[in-house]
């Protein structure tokens, strides 16, 4: 306890960061107990327990980091970064939205440009996070790094400090180890937000990529009733494909599946399916679309 007896006399003039650093510390003899007693305990036991110092220094990180961040950004040198990254994202979030698209609809991606652009949109927040979970993972880490040799320099210049200015010495390697503490302290909770930011990018990612949001998406953007169109299915959800296809999505309850059919304005749709599709292209030209035998090509 004699590590954290220098805290308790001037509680009140810590600043928030510094109280919840404190905290942090505190919380870590729990979770030194349960790995002592890892024999008795359960392994969530000590995952839990881990929790609360990991939430402990990243609130103090953030009460720390997030004013001096709006701080710059508020200036006209700070929000040039902010916006140049964000203009070079977007491209990036626009590409992998059509990739997904295409792997989950498996139908041309520009045929969904609605659906494309929403999950763009939502990818950003993925990207932001990653980009700053590797941030704050990396520069943390090298923290802790600068912060171990801290003692090292200290043992190592006090052979050529003269015994007269001994006293000068003290009070200035006092004050050195007192800002390697709080630089230490600011290195933990940066790693904390980093390994945050990682599950909250693995979480929010499996959400957004998820198939049936996917085909949800594109069943309320993309697909639309077109009764009075000539060779469109009377009151189908429908849209129009290139080469003459048309695709029709219809939705049981959270499951949207989706078939495809020749337009034919004369004859009206002739209801082909994706194999029939391929057959009447060629040998060469026939691929394995992956449908079922009614032609639809959402997952079941």
């Amino acid at each position: 306890m004699r590590v954290f007896a220098k805290y308790t006399g001037n509680w009140s003039t810590l600043t928030l960061p510094k109280r919840c650093y404190v905290l942090g510390k505190y919380s870590l003899a729990p979770v030194v107990l349960i790995y002592a007693l890892a024999h008795i305990t359960s392994t969530a036991s000590f995952s839990w327990a881990g929790v609360i110092p990991l939430l402990l220094f990243m609130t103090g990180f953030l009460c720390w980091v997030v004013p001096k961040l709006w701080k710059f950004s508020s200036t006209r040198i700070g929000v040039i970064p902010f916006i140049a990254l964000h203009v070079l994202l977007l491209p990036v979030c626009a590409a992998i939205a059509k990739q997904i698209v295409g792997v989950v609809i498996r139908l041309p991606p520009q045929s969904f440009d609605s659906t494309v652009a929403c999950l763009a949109v939502l990818f950003i927040p993925i990207v932001w996070a990653l980009l700053a979970g590797l941030m704050f993972l990396l520069a943390g880490s090298f923290a802790i790094v600068l912060t171990s040799f801290g003692a090292q320099i200290f043992h190592f210049f006090n052979i050529f400090v003269p015994s007269s200015a001994a006293e000068r010495w003290a009070e200035v390697q006092r004050k050195c180890r007192a800002w390697v503490s709080e630089f230490a302290d600011h290195a933990f909770g940066a790693i904390a937000l980093g390994a945050f930011l990682s599950i909250f990018v693995a979480a929010y990612g499996t959400v957004v990529t998820s198939p049936q949001l996917v085909r949800l998406v594109a069943y309320a953007l993309d697909f639309s009733s077109a009764d009075d169109y000539p060779g469109i299915e009377k009151q189908q959800r429908s849209r129009l494909l290139d080469n003459g296809y048309v695709a029709y999505a219809h939705r049981d309850s959270l499951q949207v599946h989706f078939k495809v059919a020749k337009l034919d304005a004369e004859s009206g749709c002739s209801n082909t399916t994706p194999d029939e599709i391929a057959q009447s292209r060629g040998p060469s030209k026939a691929t394995n679309t992956g449908s079922t035998a009614h032609g639809d090509l959402g997952a079941k």
